[in-house]
């Protein structure tokens, strides 16, 4: 009988690897995107600072009118991603980690994964 547990135990732990995984890369293109619409916020005000102060050349009005159009497709790929992680959430929580126990190892699990693969 304990290898059977063994067994049933040791494919928990490697679902648990997977999922925590699955988790931790979302988590980590996330705060790549809030990353980078930071600084796109950066050089958007920089390109207006520039304009305003008339230190900027001609080139400055299409500049900002190019980062600008950047905006919306990255406000896009965020609420997709929100979503995506919102979505993988809810369905491991349904199927796999009901109980506040499961959802504790899943929380180790990604905390573990995101010092890893992105740390801070």
């Amino acid at each position: 009988m304990p290898s059977l547990y063994s067994c049933g135990q040791k494919r928990n732990e490697l679902r648990l690897g997977e999922d925590s995984r699955l988790l931790a890369d979302l988590y980590c293109e996330a705060k790549s995107l809030r990353i980078r619409r930071f600084e796109l916020a950066d050089q958007i005000r920089f390109a207006e600072d520039s304009a305003q102060e008339g230190k900027g050349d001609l080139g400055s009005t299409p500049r900002l009118d190019s980062l600008n159009q950047m905006i919306s497709p990255l406000a896009d790929l965020t609420k997709i991603l929100a979503d995506s992680i919102n979505a993988l959430q809810q369905r491991f929580y349904q199927q796999d980690y009901y109980t506040k126990e499961k959802r504790k190892l899943l929380d180790q699990a990604f905390l573990k994964r995101i010092e890893e693969i992105c740390p801070d």
